[in-house]
């Protein structure tokens, strides 16, 4: 049996859709739907009432905990997360829940693409793809995101869940958690779920910034992974590191007019190190989504460059304890 467990927080304008196509998946065995409202303010739990589905409500705490909330309640023997924003295919819920036939498997990372086709999402999903190449190059992997993830039932409760004093990356921080147990995650590379990707260069840059801030504390907490993990390409801590000297450089240029060829030539190893995003941006179609690809990059080094600074100058206590889920009151059916 499988519960899909749909977090949702002011989603009115997508979870009708999305409990739409979640319903109409066919599997061999059960299949139920708990949504966990997170203290909406907007209409969506009375769209999500109107269908088949288990409603909880709890007050705004965070997906961390909405996820917790709904795998303790769930019935199914295996728990597939999926955030209220998406979509999903024919096929999707049986592919989700095929790899659980090795029973060494305990958790399977899903794949998303695009909703739309505006020019930031596109230069998102071609960021994702460049992931996506490295995951599927390795049998079991280190990594997942709470878009699209399930678990054995059983195995995530024994964890704890995830972790609900994380306000971001409490996904990679369980992921760490099951990879340091040698616990066997695998990556389904489809069918994938469409879902809603930010659409603004200010959202995507707010987006990769605190994700970087958390990203530094986890860190902390897994020293290791800091140096690599299955998600993360070298290529993009490169060009954190040399968005990081460049306005030193460009400072020092105005007192040293040679430094500024250090400065041309970091631009250039930064230009380079996107060729890989480059060139898969120019399979598809139209060449501005290639041209635009340099600029994105330097848009999110300079996100994550200021995470870094962020940590280093005002560095916070990590957690030291699992907090657990607040209380919930069940909905009716």
């Amino acid at each position: 049996s499988v519960s899909v467990v749909i977090p949702l927080y002011n989603d009115a304008e997508t979870i009708e859709c999305c409990l739409t196509s979640v319903l109409s998946q066919s599997i061999e065995g059960e299949l139920d739907v708990v949504v966990v409202d997170d203290g909406s303010t907007d209409i969506g739990p009375e769209l999500a009432r109107k269908f088949p589905i288990n409603l909880v409500q709890q007050k705004n705490t965070g997906p961390a905990a909405a996820r917790n909330a709904g795998a303790s309640i769930a019935n199914g023997e295996l728990l597939i997360f999926l955030d209220a924003d998406c979509i999903v295919g024919d096929g999707w819920a049986a592919a989700m829940i095929e790899p659980f036939a090795e029973k060494d498997v305990v958790a399977a990372m899903g794949a998303i693409e695009s909703q739309e086709n505006g020019l930031v999402p596109s230069l998102i999903q071609i960021e994702i793809e460049e992931r996506y190449r490295r995951l599927s190059q390795r049998r079991y992997v280190d990594f997942f995101a709470p878009v699209v993830v399930a678990f054995r039932r059983d195995y995530f409760l024994s964890l704890g869940g995830f972790r609900v004093d994380f306000r971001y990356n409490e996904d990679v921080e369980l992921a760490y958690r099951i990879n340091s147990r040698n616990d066997a995650i695998v990556f389904v590379s489809s069918p994938r779920a469409a879902h809603l990707h930010p659409s603004r260069w200010r959202d995507y840059f707010l987006m990769k910034y605190w994700r970087g801030v958390w990203r530094m504390r986890l860190y902390r907490l897994y020293p290791k992974k800091a140096a690599n993990d299955d998600w993360t390409p070298n290529t993009l801590k490169l060009q954190a590191g040399l968005t990081l000297l460049l306005p030193v450089m460009l400072v020092g240029a105005a007192f040293v007019p040679m430094i500024m060829w250090g400065v041309l030539l970091l631009l250039g190893i930064l230009c380079w190190s996107a060729k890989g995003m480059v060139a898969y941006a120019y399979k598809k179609p139209g060449v501005s989504l290639a041209l635009a690809i340099v600029p994105f990059v330097m848009l999110r080094s300079l996100a994550l460059a200021a995470a870094v600074l962020t940590n280093v100058l005002k560095p916070m206590d990590l957690p030291k304890s699992h907090l657990p889920s607040p209380n919930v009151d069940e909905g009716q059916k």
